[in-house]
């Protein structure tokens, strides 16, 4: 059929792990006596979408702080509309294969705001 895709792409089968290692870095590294740069922090902030990183480095400036919420939240949705894909079409990522449910909703509580 035309403008049919022959195959479907999956992704990045390993995503969902990245970004929770991300997420866990800068969880570590919010708390006190940690010695990770300001910068390094928002940087994992920015890739895992955890809110409480990345927006200390935003500033007071109104622009950057809405800049700094909409990324979150575009993050946060991504992830929630891969995981309905997922379960939609009753796939489970690699990372998720050995994992209990207990385990799958932390992740997903984690991950999708």
């Amino acid at each position: 059929e035309f403008g049919q895709p022959k195959h479907y792409s999956h992704g990045n089968p390993w995503r969902k792990l990245w970004k929770e290692q991300c997420f866990d870095s800068a969880v570590r590294n919010l708390q006190s006596g940690s010695t990770m740069d300001l910068c390094e922090l928002s940087i994992y902030g920015f890739c895992s979408g955890n809110y409480d990183a990345l927006m200390p480095y935003c500033g007071t400036f109104w622009a950057d702080r809405c800049w700094g919420e909409l990324h979150c939240i575009k993050e946060w949705l991504v992830e929630r509309l891969l995981e309905d894909g997922h379960a939609w079409r009753g796939e489970a990522s690699l990372c998720e294969i050995d994992e209990d449910p207990d385990e799958r909703d932390i992740r997903s509580r984690k991950l999708c705001g």
